[in-house]
C-alpha cells in the first residue's frame, strides 16, 4: 500500500503520457489536483534525501508554476517509491514559438500571446530562484505552455539543491541551451548557479519573441558555417549592435531586436554576449510587463501586435519584403479608402510649378562708390630720413659742383645711405600687406558664394524634377493598384495546385514526425534555424552539423510528404495566400497614399527651403561684393 509523507494512503488511477525514462506519471483518486510520480526503481538514499529536502522548499508561488515535489510516496515494503506533485498541463513550449507548430497547436495567438508566455516563464523561474533552487537543464522540453498562456516547468526532481552541508546537482543539459563558461563541461556533479539558469531563461524569451530563433544562429559574413555550441562558446550572439564585429549578422525576415529599444537591447547583450551578471529572473517580469504595456495593433491587420514606439508594423514589413507571414488572420481584407481623392491629390500636385530662380553673376549688381580708409597715424607713407636722405644728395651735388669733392662724397655717402632705407616705413607695409590680403579674402569669398548660389539652383531644379517624377509614378500606380492585384489574383488562382501543396506541406510539422537520423536534437537544432516544416526543407539547405546523410533523410521524408497531397480544384486558393495579397497590396497603397498626400507640402517645402537658401547666399554675394569694392580702394589707396 502507498501512503504519502503524512501518513495518507494513496490510491493511483491511470497512467498518464507515455511511459518516462526515469518513472511514469499518474493520476491520483485519493488526493484532488495532484499526481504522482513512480520510479521504475527503486530511488538512492541520496535521490531520496533531495526529494524530502525539494518538499520542505515548496511553496505556493512555486506549485503555482512547477510539478513541485510536494509529497514523498512510499510502501511498507521498500521505502520511498516516488513523489506528489501538482497536476500540470499544456504543450511544450516549442510549439508555440516555432511559427509553423503555432499554427496548428496556438492557432490565433499572436505576438502579444508570445510576450505574455515568455513573462510567465520569467515568474515561474524567479520563483524557482527564491526556493534556492537552480534548474540546471533548462531547455524547451521542461515547459509546458497551456491555450491561457499559464506556463508549468516539469521534471523539477532534477533541480539542483543544496541545504548547506550537501549539493545535488543536476547532471543533465543540453548543449545548445549550456552557456558559453559552461560548453563542454561535464555535467556530472557540476554545481551551477542561478546565473547559468538566466542564460537559459534569455535564450527561452528570446526564442519566444524571435518566434522560435536561436539568438547564436546568426550567418558568418565570410559564408563559413559552425556549429551553435562554437557560437555560444564564442558568445557570437548574431543579433549584438557589434556583431559586424566579429563577422556574423542576422538571418533575413527575422524580427529586428532594435524594434525592442531599451532596456531589451541591453539585457539580451549582458545575457549573450557580456562577461557580467545576466538579467534576473525578476528584472525580466517587469522588463516584459512593460512591453505588454507598449504594445499597439496594425491598423492593416489586427492580428499583428507590436511596440507603440514604432512607426511601421514590423510584420507587415517582413511580409512585404517577401519573407514568411508569421501570424495569420483569414479576415485580412482589402477595400477603397472611405476618403479616397487621389485624383484631386494629383491635380494639386500638377498645379505646383519649379520656382523661376536666377543667380546674379557679380557683374549685375551695381557698383557702390567707396571713400578709402585713411591710413593709421603710425603707418606714414615716407620715412622722415628718407627725406633727409634726398636733401643730403642735393647738399652733396652743389658741393661737387663748388668743387669741394671731399665734403661732397661725405655727404653723399650719408645721402646714399639714408635713401636706401627705403621710403616706406615697416608700419605702412605691414597696413598695405593687410589690405592685399582683404582684398584677396573678398575674391575668393565672391568666388564661394557664386558657386554655392549654382549649386544650390542646380540641386533644387534636379531635385524638383526627380521629386515631381516620383509622385507622378506613385500616382499612375496607385490608380491602378486595383488592376494589379487582379493580376496577382489570377497569378495565384492559376498556381492554385502549388499553393495547396506548400500549405499541406507547411502542416507538416518535423517536431511531430518520425525521421530516420533525426532524432529531438536534431530537431531542436532545425527549429533553431527556423526549419519547422516539410515546407522549410530544400536541397540546397545548410545547417551546420547537418551532413549529406541527414539532408538526405529530410529531403526523403519531404518528398514522402509530398506523395501524401491530393489536389482538390474545387478548393479555393488558401486562405494564408489571399492575406499574404491583401497585406502587401494594401502596405504598398498605403505607402502610395501617404506619399501623394504629402506630395503638394514636400514640393512646397522644396522650393520654400532653396528659395530661402537662394536669398540668403544672394545677400551674402551682395554683402560680398561691397568688401571687395571697399578692400580695392583701400588697396590703391596705398
Amino acid at each position: 500500500m502507498l501512503i504519502d509523507s503524512k501518513g495518507v494512503s494513496v490510491r493511483l488511477g491511470p497512467k498518464l503520457g507515455r511511459s518516462g525514462g526515469e518513472g511514469n506519471a499518474y493520476t491520483v483518486e485519493s488526493h484532488r489536483g495532484l499526481v504522482a510520480k513512480i520510479y521504475h526503481r527503486v530511488p538512492t538514499p541520496e535521490k531520496v534525501a533531495k526529494l524530502a529536502f525539494l518538499t520542505q522548499r515548496s511553496t505556493p508561488e512555486v506549485q503555482k508554476c512547477s510539478a513541485w515535489p510536494m509529497l514523498t510516496i512510499s510502501d511498507d515494503g521498500q521505502g520511498v517509491r516516488g513523489f506528489l506533485m501538482p497536476m500540470v498541463s499544456g504543450k511544450e513550449i516549442h510549439q508555440l514559438f516555432g511559427p509553423r507548430e503555432r499554427v496548428v497547436e496556438f492557432p490565433g495567438k499572436n505576438w502579444d500571446f508570445l510576450v505574455n508566455t515568455a513573462r510567465n516563464c520569467a515568474a515561474a523561474f524567479n520563483a524557482v530562484h527564491v526556493t534556492g533552487a537552480v534548474i540546471g537543464d533548462v531547455n524547451e522540453g521542461n515547459i509546458l505552455v497551456q491555450t491561457n498562456g499559464i506556463v508549468s516547468l516539469i521534471d523539477c526532481d532534477s533541480y539542483q539543491v543544496s541545504n548547506g552541508s550537501m549539493s545535488w546537482t543536476c547532471d543533465v543539459g543540453v548543449s545548445l541551451w549550456t552557456p558559453p563558461e559552461l560548453q563542454g563541461r561535464d555535467f556530472k556533479g557540476l554545481v551551477r548557479t542561478p546565473n547559468h539558469d538566466l542564460f537559459g531563461l534569455a535564450l527561452m524569451i528570446f526564442k519566444l519573441l524571435f518566434l522560435g530563433r536561436h539568438p547564436f544562429a546568426g550567418i558568418q559574413s565570410n559564408g563559413s558555417d559552425y556549429l551553435l555550441e562554437d557560437a555560444i562558446r564564442n558568445r557570437l550572439y548574431a543579433y549584438s549592435r557589434n556583431a559586424q564585429t566579429f563577422g556574423v549578422r542576422t538571418p533575413p525576415f527575422t524580427f529586428p531586436v532594435a524594434a525592442l529599444s531599451e532596456p531589451y537591447t541591453s539585457m539580451f547583450e549582458r545575457a549573450f554576449r557580456l562577461e557580467v551578471s545576466r538579467p534576473t529572473a525578476q528584472e525580466w517580469v517587469s522588463a516584459l510587463e512593460a512591453l505588454q504595456q507598449s504594445l499597439t495593433h496594425c491598423s492593416r491587420d489586427s492580428c499583428h501586435k507590436f511596440p507603440k514606439s514604432l512607426t511601421t508594423c514590423p510584420w507587415c514589413e517582413i511580409a512585404a519584403a517577401g519573407g514568411p507571414l508569421f501570424f495569420i488572420n483569414v479576415q485580412v481584407t482589402y477595400g477603397a479608402f472611405a476618403a479616397d481623392n487621389a485624383h484631386a491629390v494629383w491635380a494639386a500636385i500638377s498645379r505646383i510649378e519649379i520656382m523661376p530662380l536666377r543667380a546674379k553673376s557679380p557683374n549685375d549688381f551695381k557698383s557702390v562708390p567707396s571713400t578709402p580708409t585713411a591710413l593709421p597715424a603710425n603707418a606714414s607713407g615716407t620715412k622722415p630720413v628718407f627725406v633727409v636722405g634726398w636733401v643730403l644728395a642735393i647738399i652733396a651735388c652743389l658741393l661737387l659742383v663748388s668743387s669741394a669733392i671731399w665734403p661732397a662724397m661725405i655727404v653723399g655717402a650719408f645721402a646714399l645711405g639714408m635713401i636706401f632705407e627705403g621710403r616706406r616705413t615697416a608700419e605702412f607695409i605691414e597696413e598695405k600687406d593687410r589690405r592685399k590680403s582683404t582684398l584677396a579674402s573678398s575674391e575668393a569669398e565672391i568666388a564661394s558664394v557664386s558657386s554655392q548660389l549654382d549649386a544650390v539652383l542646380k540641386n533644387y531644379q534636379t531635385t524638383f524634377v526627380a521629386k515631381k517624377t516620383e509622385l507622378k509614378s506613385a500616382y499612375e500606380r496607385y490608380s491602378g493598384i486595383d488592376r494589379e492585384r487582379a493580376l496577382d489574383l489570377q497569378k495565384l488562382e492559376s498556381n492554385k495546385q502549388q499553393l495547396q501543396l506548400n500549405a499541406f506541406l507547411r502542416a507538416q510539422l518535423i517536431s511531430q514526425a518520425s525521421i530516420p537520423g533525426i532524432g529531438q536534437t536534431r530537431k531542436r537544432r532545425l527549429l533553431s534555424f527556423g526549419i519547422g516544416s516539410a515546407l522549410d526543407i530544400r536541397p540546397d539547405l545548410q545547417i551546420p552539423g547537418f551532413g549529406p546523410t541527414n539532408l538526405s533523410h529530410l529531403i526523403n521524408w519531404r518528398r514522402l510528404c509530398e506523395t501524401r497531397f491530393r489536389f482538390q480544384p474545387a478548393q479555393p486558393v488558401p486562405a494564408i495566400e489571399i492575406q499574404r495579397l491583401n497585406l502587401k497590396f494594401a502596405t504598398l497603397r498605403n505607402e502610395l497614399w501617404s506619399r501623394l498626400q504629402s506630395g503638394p507640402a514636400s514640393l512646397t517645402t522644396l522650393s520654400a527651403g532653396a528659395q530661402g537658401r537662394f536669398l540668403q547666399l544672394q545677400a551674402q554675394l551682395e554683402n560680398a561684393l561691397r568688401r571687395r569694392s571697399q578692400a580695392e580702394v583701400d588697396y590703391e589707396a596705398c
